[in-house]
């Protein structure tokens, strides 16, 4: 039996003054939703009283990245305060984020729900989040081991929309664009018992000898073994345990 476990992701929303949207790593995102796919908004149903504010859409299907989409219409929470809700436009593409809750399918505040729009640097990052996205599920589907897709690993990137509070591990090099031979892929941290005392690196799609080096280098760290100490507790009857480690080239280089 295939066994998947993704860690929880964090949200705190201050309303005193100002709200304050706390998200982890891809994947704890990734872990927080029943539904992620790209689409696209085909009919506003319905908008709140006396406001341009959108309540329900339909929307068509471009991508799906989750779970099998057995619906048809989205709910959309009224904004609260100075949390922020994603403002949904029609006939404009997405990277829906969605849950569903006795029955219902909503988007609620603090959603990463995000936008397809023409800028540069706003089409890049959209990209960039796709193909997290497409790795994730490459990940989790493709693999039979149990899979722990907890860790991050980035050469100095600003999130934007995430506000990066996941768990982050810069790589030490100062890399070079010219270092990396694709803006995203992952590597494979193998365990060969549940005591995560044996580990190898597996690498999927090598990033160039030198980003290679750094990470074989990490998984042998001080800081990296500390990790493994404080979440083989919580999966310590997990058995072929893998650990995915998330490698991105700045944004800010992207092509």
């Amino acid at each position: 039996m295939k066994k998947y476990l993704l860690i929880s992701f964090l949200f705190v929303c201050f309303k005193s003054i100002a709200c304050t949207c706390i998200m982890g790593s891809p994947s704890q995102i990734y872990d927080d939703y029943d539904y992620i796919f790209t689409g696209k908004v085909t009919d506003i149903k319905e908008y709140y009283p006396n406001s341009k504010r959108v309540k329900q859409i339909s929307f068509s299907i471009e991508e799906n990245f989750k779970s099998e989409i057995d619906f048809r219409l989205i709910n959309v929470d009224r904004p609260d305060g100075m949390c922020p809700i994603p403002y949904l436009v029609l006939n404009s593409s997405y990277i829906f984020y969605v849950n569903k809750v006795d029955g219902v399918v909503n988007i609620s505040i603090c959603n990463p729900t995000l936008r397809l729009e023409k800028s540069k640097k706003k089409l890049d990052r959209y990209k960039l989040y796709v193909k997290e996205l497409r790795l994730i599920k490459e990940a989790i589907f493709d693999n039979e081991e149990t899979i722990v897709f907890d860790n991050i690993i980035k050469n100095s990137i600003s999130s934007g929309r995430r506000f990066a509070r996941g768990i982050t591990k810069y790589l030490d090099a100062n890399f070079k664009k010219e270092d990396y031979k694709s803006d995203l892929d992952f590597y494979l941290v193998v365990f060969d018992d549940t005591d995560f005392k044996s580990n190898h690196l597996v690498i999927c799609k090598s990033q160039g000898d030198k980003i290679d080096g750094a990470i074989k280098k990490y998984i042998k760290s001080e800081e990296f073994l500390t990790y493994l100490e404080k979440i083989k507790v919580k999966y310590k009857s997990s058995e072929n345990l893998m650990l995915p480690i998330l490698i991105q080239k700045p944004l800010s280089d992207l092509d």
